[in-house]
């Protein structure tokens, strides 16, 4: 009878014991829990369930805002914004804002300023005529863009009358350490500053489908209310598909943000030069309407080897050359060059590498020049 009342009491204590450190285990679990979510909450815009992704199965769920309805009144106008390119073209010279004959290319030439150094002995080759960019732009299109929109920041141009300077930067729909390190950053903060005309818009696709993709869309929906500083558009954000979301950038600016000056095209990886950039960008409008200010390329070969990131075929891209071009890394253009350089890619054939499409392929379909200036030097 002794033997079994201590068998009973061993047993209770025992009992007792694990109930304790199941309670102990369970407060532990709901305060590194709470510190978590609060850590993820503050600094990244999402909420600790938006990491419990192994159980759905759903497809992302595309949010269509009221953005979409000014959008659709954009595109009916569309034609208006066309004629008016070509209004443009046909009253204004489509790359010089002064009128350079021959001699004055020499003296380009003979200056110091690296931005027109560089690229001017080639500027007759590239320079189109009028007759022609107005002949080309009314072509048929020939590659629709009309993904719908996600995520639409439309109203950020609308509350200033002239922005000095848009920065629009290409980020992948699961980058969101960049994007937050890069909205704490000097750059976001100077570019914020509600004393300068400046404004940043991240531009991404969708997540490839699979069962991480409704997680993620859930992390997005959290930073879009949090900073509504983004653009999504309804495709799969894959790197094959870096041409969409080059297109996608030329189009918003083109369709949503005509009262910007100059746009500035910058990785969510690179650093950026911001107090240098404009007044730079600034002196070469003087001299050129349109224009693309980056770090220029010539006379690379394409890459043939398949196992390569950067693999260009030949059925896609025959040339054993690539035209001249800039890296996409990092690029400035005025607002009427996006224009053009978004009814181009409308209707040139396309290769899947953005830059060298972009810049290299449907810029001089339109007559914009790539120069050169060592601010675009740029490091990541």
């Amino acid at each position: 009878m002794v033997q079994c009342t201590k068998s009973i009491s061993r047993w209770l204590r025992f009992k007792t014991h694990l109930f304790l450190a199941s309670l102990f285990l369970m407060s532990l679990w709901i305060i590194v829990t709470t510190i978590k979510a609060h850590f993820l909450t503050k600094h990244y815009g999402f909420a600790l369930d938006d990491w419990d992704t192994t159980s759905r199965r759903g497809e992302s769920v595309v949010y269509q805002s009221c953005a979409n309805i000014t959008e659709l009144a954009n595109q009916n106008n569309s034609s208006m914004l066309l004629k008016r390119i070509v209004s443009d073209l046909r009253t204004n010279s489509p790359i010089l804002s002064v009128d350079l004959s021959v001699e004055s290319y020499d003296d380009m030439n003979q200056t110091n300023n690296e931005t027109t150094n560089c690229a001017c002995p080639a500027l007759r080759a590239e320079m189109q005529s009028k007759d022609d960019i107005i002949e080309f732009i009314s072509q048929p299109i020939i590659n629709e863009h009309n993904f719908p929109y996600i995520y639409n920041a439309s109203n950020v141009c609308n509350d200033s009358d002239t922005i000095d300077l848009l920065l629009v930067v290409p980020s992948a729909p699961d980058s969101f350490p960049r994007r937050y390190r890069m909205r704490i950053s000097n750059m976001y903060k100077y570019v914020t500053e509600p004393s300068q005309r400046m404004k940043i818009l991240f531009f991404l696709g969708k997540y490839p489908k699979g069962r991480v993709a409704y997680g993620i869309q859930k992390r997005i929906d959290k930073e879009w209310n949090q900073f509504q500083d983004m653009v999504q558009e309804d495709f799969e954000d894959v790197y094959k598909n870096i041409r969409l979301k080059a297109v996608s950038m030329l189009r918003w600016v083109h369709t949503f943000c005509r009262n910007a000056r100059f746009v500035v095209r910058i990785d969510d990886d690179v650093t950026m030069p911001y107090t240098k950039l404009f007044p730079v960008i600034n002196r070469t409008s003087q001299k050129y309407k349109n224009f693309i200010l980056g770090n220029r390329k010539a006379g690379w070969e394409p890459h043939r080897y398949k196992g390569s990131k950067y693999y260009l075929p030949e059925e896609e891209f025959p040339d054993p050359v690539l035209p001249p071009f800039a890296l996409g890394d990092m690029l400035a253009y005025p607002t009427s060059t996006v224009s053009l350089l978004y009814q181009a890619a409308l209707r040139v054939k396309p290769i899947w590498l953005d830059d060298i499409y972009i810049t290299g392929i449907c810029a001089p379909k339109v007559g914009v020049p790539v120069l050169y200036d060592p601010v675009f030097n740029f490091k990541h």
